[in-house]
C-alpha cells in the first residue's frame, strides 16, 4: 500500500471519494476489517478528513461500529476525538449503531470515550442519542442499574451525567 501511495501522482488519493457511494479508502478498509490498512491511512490523513461522510452520512468510525472492531475505532479516535459526535444520515451516533448490533466491546469503548470527554448524552444537544442508547442497551441486554457517571470524570474534572445511574456490562 505504501508504494501505491508514494508513487501515485495525486497526493490527495487517500481523500478521494468514489462514486456512487462517496466512500474513501478509509471507509472501504474499515468495512473490510483491515486494521493495518486503517492504521496506515489514519496516519496519513488529517484530523478533519477522518470525519468525511459517504452518501449515507457514515464516517469510517461509524463503519468501525458496524463491523465491531474496537481497535479500528481506537486508532481513529486517538487522532480525532470529535468523531464520536458525528451522526450518520439517519441521525445515529456510532455508539448507538454499535449497541444496535450488539457489539458489546465496541459499545463499552465508545461509552467510555464519551464519559471521558466533555460530551454529555444527557444534555439537550445529545439527549436524543442518550435516549436511543438507553433503549437499545436495554434491548441488547447491555444495561444494568448501577452508578456509572461516578466512575469516570471528564478531561476537565467534571463528572459526566450521561445516563446517570446506569452502567453498561461488558462481558
Amino acid at each position: 500500500m505504501e508504494s501505491i501511495l508514494q508513487n501515485h501522482p495525486d497526493p490527495n488519493l487517500i481523500y478521494q471519494q468514489t462514486l456512487p457511494t462517496f466512500r474513501t479508502a478509509l471507509h472501504v478498509a474499515t468495512l473490510a476489517g483491515h486494521v493495518k490498512i486503517v492504521e496506515e491511512l489514519v496516519k496519513l490523513m488529517t484530523e478533519e478528513s477522518l470525519g468525511m461522510q459517504d452518501c449515507f452520512g457514515n464516517t469510517a468510525l461509524f463503519y468501525a461500529a458496524i463491523v465491531g472492531i474496537t481497535k479500528m475505532a481506537e486508532i481513529m479516535i486517538n487522532k480525532n476525538k470529535r468523531l464520536i459526535t458525528i451522526a450518520n444520515g439517519e441521525g445515529y451516533l456510532p455508539i448507538v449503531q454499535a449497541c444496535i448490533l450488539n457489539h458489546k466491546d465496541m459499545t463499552h469503548y465508545l461509552y467510555r470515550v464519551i464519559l471521558e470527554s466533555k460530551h454529555d448524552l444527557a444534555s439537550q444537544e445529545y439527549s436524543r442519542h442518550g435516549s436511543l442508547l438507553l433503549q437499545y442497551s436495554i434491548e441488547s441486554q447491555m444495561f444494568e442499574s448501577l452508578p456509572a457517571s461516578d466512575e469516570i470524570q471528564s478531561q476537565n474534572g467534571q463528572k459526566n451525567t450521561m445516563l446517570q445511574g446506569t452502567r453498561f456490562i461488558c462481558s
